[in-house]
């Protein structure tokens, strides 16, 4: 009996001993997925996880650096086709202006170009042929580019025409933006105060921030001569002629009937026709009794004169001489005026007009 139960204990034992060998195989087989499996669990919680600690920013890709391709020479077509983007109407200004005149033009700039425009206007009066044209603008691209010197050399000014170009010339405005489709009228002034009688002419090169955003204007100013009258000098008779009275100290003052003579100059270098000379009082003390010329015609640069004669009231202000103003017109429509005391220069102490004691003469009696 006791011989059987220790068959059955060692039976047992074996038994208990073979699952354990079988336990230990599946493990040992199962392990390594097991692992993956975890490590895998691990990798994604890690992911999930924000990170902790100092932010660190990420490198910024540096951006290709911009590279000048050298200009290659277009074909007439392509220059058309870039110089399109800005264009004028008319194409070119023409104005005519007599000597010493101001005359007014425009045109009309247009931006045919997609996007906007960015231009300045500059003159350029030394740039007649294409070429030199050209230079012009190439030296403007430059210097807007600053590839000249902070203070540019005062050669590099006048190349440009940046300060030098045609002051006789008023534009504007000088610079703005201008938009795709859009127009802007340009206002022009020719003013010919300095101007030799002739041609005269100018560029305007308008300029954006590159060469397919240009377009180029000539300006034409032809200066024809013309009369000019200005005043020249003045005789004033107060008791001398008959007619007139006073104290012949060539001076109208109070309670004097004078008699003056107006010499006027033709500056110009036109004949001047049919000249009307008007006197008109400035002030209530003076009233005008003779106050018109007529004159057939001045030659250029000559000299004429009108004579004149007034009252002047015993109340009138003795601080100054009365003055007067004259309006000269010709045939042709112009105009000029001229403004000043009725006293000959020297005879009395201007701008007061004080008369001192010592020019005035002995008492004349009148008539004589």
């Amino acid at each position: 009996m006791k011989g059987k139960r220790i068959l059955i204990i060692g039976a047992m034992i074996i038994f208990a001993g073979i699952v354990a060998l079988a336990s230990i195989h599946f493990m040992s087989r199962q392990k390594p997925e097991l692992l993956k499996k975890e490590k895998a669990e691990e990798i994604l919680i890690k992911e999930e996880e924000p990170v902790k600690g100092p932010k660190v920013d990420k490198p910024k890709e540096a951006k290709p650096a911009l590279q000048e391709t050298p200009e290659a020479e277009a074909p007439a077509e392509q220059e058309a086709v870039l110089s399109a983007r800005l264009r004028t109407e008319p194409s070119e200004v023409e104005i005519e202006v007599e000597e010493g005149g101001r005359k007014s033009s425009e045109f009309t700039l247009i931006n045919d170009g997609p996007g906007k425009v960015l231009f300045n206007i500059y003159k350029v009066d030394k740039a007649d042929t294409p070429a030199e044209i050209d230079q012009a603008v190439e030296q403007l691209i430059a210097y807007k580019k600053d590839k000249l010197p902070e203070k540019p050399a005062e050669e590099d000014l006048e190349k440009t025409g940046l300060f030098r170009g045609a002051p006789w010339l008023i534009q504007f405005p000088y610079y703005g933006i201008l938009g795709p489709g859009e127009t802007l009228d340009v206002k022009l002034a020719a003013v010919a105060s300095n101007l030799e009688i002739g041609s005269n002419s100018t560029n305007l090169i308008i300029l954006g921030l590159n060469k397919e955003e240009i377009a180029v204007v000539p300006v034409h100013v032809e200066v024809k001569a013309a009369p000019r009258i200005r005043f020249a000098d003045i005789k004033v008779d107060d008791g001398v002629t008959p007619g007139t009275k006073g104290n012949l100290d060539n001076v109208a003052g109070p309670g004097e009937k004078v008699a003056f003579t107006v010499y006027l100059d033709n500056q110009g270098n036109g004949k001047a026709k049919g000249l009307t000379v008007t006197a008109t009082a400035d002030n209530a003390s003076v009233t005008v009794l003779e106050g018109e010329a007529k004159l057939d015609f001045v030659e250029a640069k000559g000299r004429f004169n009108a004579r004149f004669l007034i009252d002047v009231s015993d109340d009138a202000i003795t601080t100054s001489p009365p003055s007067v103003t004259l309006t000269i017109k010709d045939s042709e429509g112009r105009e000029w005026t001229e403004n000043f005391y009725v006293g000959e220069p020297g005879k009395f102490d201007y701008p007061t007009g004080l008369i001192s004691d010592e020019k005035k003469p002995e008492k004349v009696e009148e008539g004589l």
